[in-house]
């Protein structure tokens, strides 16, 4: 098709050569891709993604009618041991330069010199990445996310941390024209496991020092401090505090 073609690699003592495909108009090439003549192959190599079009690679390899986001990804999979009839214990990582995804919500990009993400032995391996978001409504964070992904031929099993800082909110009036002024922090730690069929989330979101004021509302809605939890299915609020025209309210339950 005009989006592949093919080169030959140099014929290498003890591995057989094979054409290999260039992708993606040459945003994913495969380089230096050695397999032995044994009669259970293993195969060594790279693949290199060169400003590779996110939204193009999910539609080439998912069946999800959904809309993927628009990004781009600039990197290297470095595979060092991979059977070809036993995938699951591949050994290798990916070296990740640039990674950048956008949708209507706003954008979100791999912090630069991030450490590789390691494949090994069915388990996918990662170590703290931070990433930078950027909202439509003008509010910057950071999310963090570290731990793995075990049984990757299988269930895909989830251990994964993910923490967000705490963050200005006051960008948060730009969701509402009703919204005249926000502020305080919001942040929050979350754990998933489970599988990536049926995953579960069990953590913390917090709301500091919060203050809403509302158009045409002359009660101001100050003293904000809510501490949710989530576990087992369920978002409860642990503790809610607000000051509402003088007076206290106080929040608990799910």
């Amino acid at each position: 098709s005009s989006r592949r073609r093919h080169t030959r690699l140099r014929t290498v003592t003890g591995v057989q050569t094979c054409a290999l495909p260039i992708l993606f108009g040459g945003q994913v090439r495969i380089d230096d891709f050695r397999t032995t003549r044994q009669r259970h192959k293993i195969a060594r190599g790279r693949v290199e993604l060169d400003d590779a079009d996110v939204g193009a690679l999910l539609r080439a390899t998912t069946t999800d009618d959904t809309d993927p986001p628009r990004g781009r990804l600039r990197g290297t999979l470095a595979l060092d041991h991979l059977e070809l009839d036993a995938p699951e214990r591949t050994r290798g990582e990916l070296a990740l330069e640039t990674v950048e995804l956008e949708n209507g919500a706003g954008r979100l990009a791999l912090r630069p010199g991030s450490p590789p993400i390691s494949i090994a032995d069915g388990r996918l391996d990662l170590p703290e990445l931070t990433l930078e978001a950027a909202l439509r409504t003008g509010m910057r964070t950071q999310l963090r996310v570290r731990g793995g992904v075990s049984d990757l031929e299988g269930a895909r099993k989830l251990s994964l941390q993910l923490d967000l800082p705490d963050t200005d909110v006051s960008a948060l009036g730009a969701l509402s024209p009703r919204i005249a002024r926000a502020s305080g922090t919001f942040g929050a730690h979350v754990a998933v496991g489970g599988t990536a069929a049926s995953p579960t989330y069990d953590g913390r979101i917090r709301l500091q020092g919060g203050e809403i004021a509302l158009r045409g509302v002359p009660a101001l809605l100050s003293g904000v401090d809510l501490d949710v939890s989530i576990g087992d299915g369920e978002i409860r609020i642990a503790r809610g505090v607000a000051v509402l025209g003088g007076g206290t309210l106080t929040l608990r339950g799910g």
